[in-house]
């Protein structure tokens, strides 16, 4: 399996856990903690290449708040963040959303997955690769770094 077929794969199932529902704290933290570093890794794998002209589908608002909403369960919600990391050290601290991070990475996610399943994997792949240089990444980097702190009593 090539780089873009198994970030397709990790995308389809990271795509496919945002759509279960309402889902159980534990449950989708050891799903979160186990997909979000696989998906960063199967990311910088992905090669550039020319979108060609494909339209890629966009996630509509009323998705994006039903992924939101379907996270509430997750065992963490908002957590200090710093706002700009080039103020160094930081002057200005904010909030991170879990949920938004999980919503936005499902976001920049099933778009492409619907276009790269359509056989128009160049238009994913460079969508893909540019949404985890420039958004997506760093929701996930954030996400994980809150979840890695959150340690529940249980082993993963």
């Amino acid at each position: 399996m090539n780089f873009t077929e198994r970030f397709a794969e990790l995308a389809g199932q990271y795509c496919s856990w945002a759509d279960l529902g309402v889902g159980d704290p534990e449950s989708d933290y050891k799903t979160a903690i186990r997909l979000l570093p696989a998906l960063y890794l199967a990311a910088l794998g992905l090669q550039e290449c020319d979108p060609g002209s494909v339209a890629i589908p966009s996630c509509s608002d009323a998705e994006w708040k039903s992924v939101y909403n379907r996270f509430r369960t997750m065992p963490v919600g908002l957590y200090p963040d710093v706002v700009d990391l080039s103020d160094y050290p930081a002057q200005t601290v904010g909030y991170g959303d879990l949920l938004d991070d999980l919503a936005d990475i499902y976001r920049d996610l099933v778009g492409p997955l619907q276009v790269y399943n359509a056989g128009h994997s160049n238009a994913a792949v460079w969508n893909w690769r540019w949404g985890f240089q420039n958004h997506w990444g760093t929701h996930l980097v954030s996400a994980l770094r809150i979840l890695h702190h959150y340690r529940p009593d249980d082993p993963i």
